[in-house]
Parts: structure tokens; C-alpha cells; sequence
């Protein structure tokens, strides 16, 4: 398998947004009803078709961004993993730790505004759901100097849609590296229709590593009667914030006014409560998955599972009549995994004589993957490449973290270079 970058631009008007939608029901009399994924993800089908490649699997896209309904892209990026193409233009390949949305630098986000005289009730056809219309008055300097207040980082919970669902501790803190606005132009040649009379467009420039769902800036901004309001209204509406940091050793902190309280001792990870019950059958006899899989009795006795090992760095629940190895790894690119490969190995060997064996961590993505894979490249004697292709196969979560990675392809070259002595 190759991983490919894809590079697209869309008119968001009828779509429902990029990702795809729980329930969306596809059409091919209506598709542009459908998400942007959905219609991506028909046209490489219909692409590997027309190449004659293998199409027994669904080209799961993982995006750089998500926009929602009537929201327009420019350039978006998203990747995905192929078969190897041949004779295809305009197609990068891409390293297989490459992640769309993940290996992403930065987003840059632009919000059209139109300010119109007042009393204006028809505006541009050409500029439907292209353009933010509002009425004068608007002040130009004072808009520049509200966008100076949203720069830097801040806790943006007073943005973020609908954060009244969100669970406790939902991050909200995010950083805006540039909010700047400047004057725009009409899509078409004011020439040529006179509705554009007296309209002055103006451009919001958004840029970040990031924002939170819905982080609707430029729309509450603009939704002001008067931007001398917000710049009264600033200090109001805030509460006091207290940042809970967790460190990657456990160690706790609440954050606030300047202070940092040490307040408990946690592990040095985020829990996340979301079942994953996908179980991942690497070859016979060896499968991977999260730590949800470990602890449902009925999925064990599905699969046939007689040995657990555990990579996640803390102890699983025990079911009766299974065998049992924790081994504690830590998800940081500096965890010497090579240190813990003898044990597993020796564990997933002895339980592959009779039996079925689970190599479980926390979310079944990085730390037991990495094991596996280097179970496959030193029992097996396959290439990293190929070691991670078979887990991916089986888990398509499989990523493991960069300093994984490095140590894997450090690992492959040990195996190699002991193969070529002559005593071996």
C-alpha cells in the first residue's frame, strides 16, 4: 500500500459539509446532497475501476480540516492509502507516517464581508452565500483593532459551538497565530450590475494550527450592531478559567490566575470514554485492538482469545481462564521500545503453540502496533514496510507516533545488518 496527498478545492453551497454525515444516504440522481467525503471517496472507486486496481475495500480519506455546510475550500488537503498507481499524473505519494490532518502546519480561514448602505434589501446574485452583508455604519480602524485582541492564545469557550454538551474539560484554549482584515473586491465587475453600487468589501484573514469545532470568529464579530459595542463589551460575559495540564509522567496541575496548583497524581494520558471494538486479525492466531476489546468477555470468547498482552502501562481488567502480561510502555516518541520486544515476543510465541493471542494498549493505535509490527519483522521476516501494511490491513487506525516509527526503521536496519554476518 502507498499513502497519496490529495489536493482539492470545493463550492460548499449544497454539499453537507465535508465529512460524512451519521445516516447520509447517497443519490446519484441528487449527490451534491451528499458530504464532500462521500463524493471524494465514490470518485477514487470509480478511478481505481477504470485503472483496473483491486476495489474489495472502502479508500477510507482522512481530511486536513472539516468545514461545514455551505462553507467553501480553496485548497484542502486530505490523503489516503492506494495500491500503488502507475501512469497517474498529479498524484504525491506520501511517507506512510504522513497524516492529513495531523502533519498539517497550519490553516488559514477567509471571511468576506460586504457593507452596504443601510435600508439595502437586494444584494449580487453572483455573491450568494460567498459574502457576509451588513449595513453601515463600519469602521475600518476599530475593526482592525478588535482583530489585535483575538491574536495569540486564548480560551475561546465564549466560541465554541454548542459548548453547554460538551463534557467536562472539553479543551477550548486554542492559538490564533494571525486575525488581520483588509480591504476586498467583488467577484464580478461592478460594471455589469448595479447592485454592487455603494457595496465596500473588506477580507478577514484567519490563520492557525488549529480551532475547535464550529469556532465561528468572524461570524459573532460580524454580528455586532457596532464594533464600538464589542470594544465596550469585551470584559464582560468572561469567567474566571482554571487549565487542568496533565504531564506525559502523571503528574497534575490546575492552572489559574497566573498560579499552578499540583493537585493529583493521574496518568500521563487523556482517557477517552468512546468504545472502539474493532478487532484486527494480523494472521492467524494474533490480533490487535484497544484495551475496550480486553475487557468485553463476549468479544473474547468470539475470537477465541486464550492470551492478553498488555502494552498500555497500566493494569486490565482479568478475565478467568486467560493468561495474562502487562508491560508497561509509555506513548512518547523517547520510549526505548526495543527494551520490551524480548518479553512480548516470547509471550505472543509461547501463546501462538495452542492458542489465540490480543496485543492490546490503550486505543490500539500506536504502542501495541509497534509491537506487533516489530513481532512481524523479526519472526516473520518482513520489511517495516510490509510489517505495517499487514497491521494497517487488519487495524486501519494502526498509526504509530513519529519516535515509534524512527526506532522501527532503527530496529529493521539491526535485523539487517546481523543477517548479513556470516555466522547468522
Amino acid at each position: 500500500m502507498q499513502r497519496y496527498l490529495i489536493k482539492f478545492s470545493y463550492s460548499g453551497t449544497r454539499f453537507r459539509g465535508l465529512q460524512r454525515q451519521p445516516g447520509e444516504i447517497y443519490n446519484d440522481e441528487i449527490p451534491y446532497r451528499a458530504s464532500i467525503q462521500t463524493i471524494l471517496e465514490k470518485g477514487i472507486l470509480r478511478f481505481l475501476q477504470h485503472k483496473k486496481s483491486a476495489t474489495s475495500f472502502e479508500p477510507g480519506v482522512q481530511f486536513s480540516s472539516r468545514t461545514d455546510q455551505g462553507v467553501h475550500s480553496f485548497c484542502n488537503l486530505a490523503h489516503v492509502d492506494l495500491e500503488l498507481l502507475k501512469n497517474v499524473n498529479n498524484v504525491e505519494a506520501v511517507p506512510s507516517t504522513f497524516h492529513a490532518r495531523y502533519s498539517s502546519y497550519s490553516r488559514h480561514y477567509l471571511y468576506r464581508i460586504g457593507v452596504t448602505p443601510q435600508d439595502v434589501k437586494c444584494h449580487p446574485v453572483i455573491e450568494w452565500r460567498k459574502c457576509y452583508f451588513i449595513e453601515k455604519p463600519f469602521c475600518l480602524d476599530k475593526a482592525i483593532e478588535v482583530c489585535k485582541l483575538f491574536e495569540g492564545t486564548k480560551d475561546f469557550a465564549s466560541f465554541c459551538h454548542g459548548i453547554s454538551g460538551r463534557p467536562p474539560g472539553y479543551p477550548t484554549v486554542r492559538t490564533i497565530d494571525a486575525f488581520h482584515i483588509k480591504p476586498g473586491r467583488p467577484l464580478f465587475d461592478p460594471l455589469y450590475d448595479p447592485l454592487y453600487s455603494g457595496i465596500d468589501f473588506y477580507d478577514f484573514h484567519i490563520k492557525s494550527r488549529s480551532f475547535m469545532y464550529r469556532q465561528t470568529l468572524a461570524t459573532r464579530f460580524l454580528k455586532m450592531s457596532s464594533l464600538n459595542e464589542l470594544l465596550k463589551t469585551k470584559g464582560q460575559n468572561l469567567r474566571r478559567v482554571t487549565t487542568r495540564v496533565t504531564l506525559p509522567s502523571g503528574r497534575v496541575f490546575h492552572e489559574g490566575d497566573g498560579v499552578a496548583v499540583e493537585s493529583e497524581q493521574s496518568y500521563g494520558f487523556v482517557i477517552d470514554n468512546t468504545p472502539d471494538l474493532q478487532v484486527g486479525q494480523v494472521e492467524e492466531g494474533l490480533f490487535v485492538a484497544s484495551q475496550d476489546v480486553a475487557n468485553d468477555a463476549e468479544l473474547i470468547k468470539q475470537y477465541g482469545i486464550t492470551h492478553v498482552l498488555n502494552v498500555a502501562g497500566v493494569p486490565s481488567q482479568k478475565l478467568v481462564d486467560l493468561h495474562y502480561l502487562d508491560v508497561h510502555i509509555l506513548d512518547l516518541p523517547e520510549e526505548p521500545l526495543s527494551c520490551y520486544f524480548a518479553k512480548c515476543f516470547e509471550f505472543i510465541d509461547e501463546a501462538l503453540k495452542n492458542g489465540r493471542v490480543l496485543v492490546h494498549c490503550n486505543a490500539g493505535i500506536s504502542r501495541s502496533v509497534s509491537i506487533v509490527v516489530a513481532f512481524l519483522m523479526c519472526r516473520r521476516q518482513k520489511s517495516l514496510c510490509e510489517a505495517l501494511s499487514q497491521v494497517k490491513a487488519a487495524r486501519p487506525r494502526a498509526q504509530p507516533n513519529a519516535g515509534f516509527v524512527k526506532q522501527l526503521k532503527m530496529y529493521e536496519s539491526s535485523i539487517l545488518n546481523n543477517d548479513s554476518k556470516p555466522n547468522n
